[in-house]
């Protein structure tokens, strides 16, 4: 575990501000939950990924997406991506961050080390207009129109029933 040499006191209430610098760093924002746990007696806080608890099912949706439409898919997730290790384009993931409907994009710098350009899809996972994650589609054998793709929304969908 790494120091920061930031030390914080906790207020009368119990609260703790979390420094600017860390939040930033880990793309926390106001309104985000936050996991606080045990690991080896040391008490550890991480920004909250709500699709944690959904994790196999939302690998099985990728896998029946990629299967049905022969595209890349995966899901935007910390998890999804650091257990599959993709390396994306940060202006790309923060774009996909942004999406709360079905959404085309073309032309696309996607991988980190990789200057060829994508054409695909976004699907948010939306509820009560709050953004979790996307499901991405990557058009590497077939480009889709957004009325084609009826199996990712009804995917993208149930998950959003199942989040929040």
């Amino acid at each position: 575990m790494k120091s920061t040499g930031i030390v914080r006191r906790i207020d009368d209430l119990g609260r703790l501000v979390i420094p600017k610098e860390i939040r930033k760093m880990h793309k926390m924002k106001e309104g985000d939950s936050i996991e606080i746990f045990l690991e080896n007696n040391v008490v550890c806080i991480r920004k909250y990924d709500e699709s944690s608890p959904h994790y196999q099912s939302i690998v099985y949706m990728c896998e029946l997406l990629k299967e049905s439409y022969k595209n890349e898919v995966f899901f935007n997730s910390e998890e999804y991506i650091k257990n599959n290790e993709i390396q994306l384009e940060e202006q790309f993931l923060n774009r996909s961050q942004q999406i709360h409907r079905m959404k085309s994009f073309y032309n696309t710098k996607v991988y980190k080390d990789d200057e060829q350009r994508y054409s695909g899809c976004f699907a948010p996972i939306v509820k009560d207009g709050i953004y979790y994650a996307s499901f991405i589609m990557i058009y590497t054998y077939k480009e889709y129109k957004e009325n084609e793709l009826d199996q990712v929304k009804i995917l993208a969908d149930l998950l959003a029933r199942e989040l929040g």
